[in-house]
């Protein structure tokens, strides 16, 4: 069976426009086909989960080794997965 899932990978400074701009593409990849199943990964999310309301750097690794996991179950489930 092919894979018909990816990665995208947002950078960008905070505030540039990575949520918006992935947010559009999600609703773009979705409108174009009914098997398309799309995720949008969200370090800050999962910051916030970490730590709420705090930027803590000594948890930064935490939120790296988190985000990465996220990514990994959702390629691995099959969604094409936006990372911001």
């Amino acid at each position: 069976m092919e894979k018909k899932n990816f990665l995208v990978c947002l950078v960008g400074l905070p505030a540039s426009g990575k949520s918006t701009f992935a947010n559009k593409l999600k609703e773009l990849l979705e409108s174009k086909s009914n098997t398309f199943k799309v995720k949008i990964i969200d370090p800050d999310k999962i910051r916030e989960d970490v730590v709420p309301g705090e930027f803590n750097h000594g948890k930064e690794q935490i939120v790296r080794r988190k985000n990465l996991e996220s990514v990994r179950k959702a390629l691995e489930t099959g969604f094409i997965t936006i990372s911001e």
